[in-house]
This record gives structure tokens, C-alpha cells and sequence, in this order.
């Protein structure tokens, strides 16, 4: 029972750090005038997080921070960048890595999503990148090489764990419209 409560006291935390992040994420421009932001936001006197986008579910009203740098300390604030283009929209597969916690915060209720379903990247300039969901399938968690598999020229794949842990959700997504 105790450890079912810190779970999910776990994941609440969770949840309040991302929006904090996002709350505290402005875009800067850099000096040299060339219009490329730096989104270095500071969490309640945390490390620094770079963030890299916006992540928008529309269907369960979710907004995530994407933090730019994996790390297991970050992943306990947001979603993260495992692997791909280091910008949305660009050519490969942007993989993005979350905790499935079972508050429902993060990747909490991915496993929900179907074919057809929206996912929205927002970049730091404000340039959105819709992406539609067209395959879940569940790896093994050593699969590797199931994170090169993905259609078209710019992809999108949310990567986290099944509830028991043992296997790895991927939610497969192609890019459908920029503006």
C-alpha cells in the first residue's frame, strides 16, 4: 500500500513539475540576431532544463514541456528527447521518452490513443507540426532498432513503458500538416 501511494504522489509531482516547466519556458532570442531561441527555463531553483518544444495531446488536454536532454533526472520532470532530429519537423524520427505513471501525468494514458488521433509538436519560433497516430505496437525493451522504423520523411514516435513494465509502448506517428 505504501509503495502504491509514493507511486502516485510520484506521479503528481510529476505532473506539477511539467507544468511549472512549461509555465516558466520563454522563448529568448540569442544575441547574434539570427531569430534561433534559447528556451532555458529554471524549475523552483532546480538544474536547468533546456526545452526544445511544446507537446500538445489534444484529446486528453495534455501539455508537455519537451526537454531537449535525456536523462533519468529529467524524465522525473517531463518528456524528453531520446533520439532523432534535435527539431521537430525535421527529417528522421524525433523519439520522445516519458515516465507512464499512473496518475495519468505524462505518458500516463498514451496507451489510449488510436489510429487517426492528433499529436501536436510546437517548436520554440511558434511553428506548430501536427502528427497522426497510426500504429501502437508494444517491443520488447532492449528493441532498439524498432525506434528506425516509421513512415514518411519526418516522424514522430512517444516511447514509454507497458503498466508492468516488462515491454515498451511505442505510439507511431506521421507528420500531416506545418504551419
Amino acid at each position: 500500500m505504501f509503495l502504491f501511494i509514493n507511486i502516485q504522489q510520484e506521479g503528481e509531482l510529476a505532473g506539477q513539475r511539467a507544468k511549472e516547466l512549461l509555465e516558466a519556458s520563454e522563448t529568448r532570442l540569442t544575441p547574434d540576431t539570427t531569430a534561433s531561441p534559447s528556451l532555458q527555463p529554471v524549475l523552483n531553483g532546480l538544474t536547468e532544463y533546456p526545452v526544445m518544444a511544446k507537446l500538445t495531446i489534444p484529446k486528453f488536454k495534455l501539455e508537455l514541456p519537451v526537454i531537449s536532454e535525456y536523462s533519468d533526472e529529467a524524465l522525473k520532470v517531463s518528456v524528453c528527447r531520446y533520439m532523432g532530429p534535435s527539431q521537430p519537423g525535421e527529417d528522421g524520427n524525433l523519439v520522445i521518452i516519458g515516465h507512464n505513471y499512473r496518475s495519468g501525468a505524462h505518458f500516463g494514458r498514451v496507451d489510449e490513443l488510436k489510429s487517426g488521433d492528433i499529436i501536436v509538436l510546437m517548436d520554440t519560433l511558434g511553428k506548430e507540426y501536427s502528427f497522426e497516430v497510426y500504429e501502437l505496437i508494444q517491443v520488447l525493451p532492449d528493441d532498439l532498432e524498432s525506434l528506425n522504423v516509421y513512415e514518411g520523411t519526418s516522424a514522430l514516435t512517444l516511447l514509454t513503458c507497458t503498466d508492468n513494465a516488462n515491454k515498451r509502448l511505442l505510439v507511431r506517428c506521421k507528420m500531416v500538416n506545418c504551419h
